[in-house]
């Protein structure tokens, strides 16, 4: 449920989760490049992994 005068959820469009994999290869990739901080965040933090198809949601 989203406020009625808020464009975001709109603009930003449905709820995406991504694989641990696949943020942790990232990270990999980007330490190689000598960053030195990664900061992770989302917006709906709680909803993670429930558009994945199986059970396993961490």
């Amino acid at each position: 449920m989203f406020c009625s005068y808020c464009i975001i959820p709109y603009a930003r469009g449905r709820i995406r989760s991504r694989k641990i994999e696949s943020v942790v290869s990232e990270i990999e990739k980007i330490v190689k490049e000598n960053i030195k901080e990664v900061v992770i965040t989302g917006i709906h933090v709680a909803s993670y992994g429930k558009d994945f198809d199986s059970e396993n949601t961490y």
